[in-house]
């Protein structure tokens, strides 16, 4: 469905099960636009499961409720404080829910509009736990805002051997192809679910790029944060959602994500989540960012899947329509969900 919102220009989703390969469909998706303790936000989600539907399921109801509530309550947090908070706390409630053999991988993308004296700025809080990625579009180049958690990653690899782990196959005791989740309980000293958390600003009254950079990092900030704190309560009502639903595994990923940062106190290190924020100008078009599960990663590239939905600018429905189509032309063996939000 394609439409017109508050925070976001134009909004699109498109999935398909791809019965070829696949006799389940187990991704989920998130779409509440708009939101926020002043309605300013709009908030995605890709869920991409694996061994069953209880994980994602229960993600995908209530991940956005906590991290609402959350802000709601913590009226200090900022977006990507509340969101690693709800990422830990809507993981251990799946505990309870017995989800010990099924998992979900997650990427969730939070825009907020706020108006400044200089003009409109739009601020990107990324957060995903395992390989479903999101890719921020500008002038048809795209840029990966996420990270890939893969086994194979020293930094992973390392997290798990400490752990009592290891990694066999490109997979973690030889079993699963992700580092990090929601669910999977039964191996969660291994499979964690904190998140990457990337940030991005786009303003439009920070210097012009350079001719040469379509994508210029104007200002790069890491950041340390704190993040203690839990989910007292209960959120009341949850907003209705529609229910729905890479590169190689080598180094290649590590280098193409955004700069790292340990967080502390709570999961500070190699296990915990890390941060980069990323400021950048607004004077090239039109931005769009893509939200897709491992599905279409596996066979498009960031670049490519930015030129796929570039002649849809105007149609995200049309856009992630397209690029779901695209993966399934390309031999893509799994289900298959994408996001495609305009600015």
């Amino acid at each position: 469905m394609s439409r017109t919102s508050h925070v976001l220009s134009d909004y699109g989703f498109a999935e398909d099960a791809n019965p070829s390969f696949r006799s389940d469909m187990e991704d989920g998706h998130t779409h509440v636009d708009p939101c926020g303790p002043t309605q300013n936000m709009a908030f995605l989600g890709i869920y991409d499961g694996h061994g069953g539907r209880d994980t994602v399921t229960y993600i995908q109801r209530h991940l956005h409720e906590r991290f609402l509530f959350i802000l709601q309550r913590d009226t200090w947090r900022s977006a990507a404080q509340a969101g690693v908070e709800a990422f830990r706390v809507t993981d251990s409630e799946t505990a309870s829910k017995n989800c010990l053999y099924d998992g979900c991988t997650a990427i969730v993308v939070i825009v907020e509009k706020k108006q400044t004296e200089t003009g409109l700025i739009y601020h990107i809080t990324s957060l995903n736990c395992g390989d479903a990625r999101a890719v921020l579009v500008r002038n048809g180049v795209g840029r990966r805002i996420s990270c890939d958690h893969k086994p194979g990653l020293p930094s992973e690899s390392d997290r798990i051997r400490s752990a009592g782990g290891f990694v066999a196959g490109g997979r973690v005791n030889g079993l699963l192809s992700v580092s990090r989740s929601f669910g999977d309980h039964a191996m969660k000293k291994l499979i964690i679910c904190d998140p990457f958390v990337s940030e991005t600003t786009i303003d439009p009254s920070a210097p012009p790029p350079a001719p040469s950079s379509p994508l210029p990092q104007v200002k790069t900030q890491p950041k340390q944060a704190s993040f203690a704190g839990g989910l007292r309560g209960t959120p009341k009502g949850g907003r209705k959602i529609q229910a729905g639903k890479k590169p190689s595994e080598d180094e290649t990923n590590e280098m193409e994500m955004a700069p790292q940062t340990p967080l502390s106190p709570k999961g500070s290190g190699s296990g915990g989540p890390q941060v980069s924020e990323t400021v950048v100008s607004q004077s090239m078009g039109d931005v769009f960012v893509i939200l897709a599960c491992d599905g279409v990663w596996d066979v498009i590239g960031d670049d490519e899947a930015a030129e796929i939905i570039k002649p849809y600018g105007d149609n995200c429905r049309k856009a992630a329509d397209v690029l779901v189509k695209a993966a399934l032309e390309k031999g893509t063996m799994d289900n298959v969900s994408v996001i495609v939000a305009r600015l």
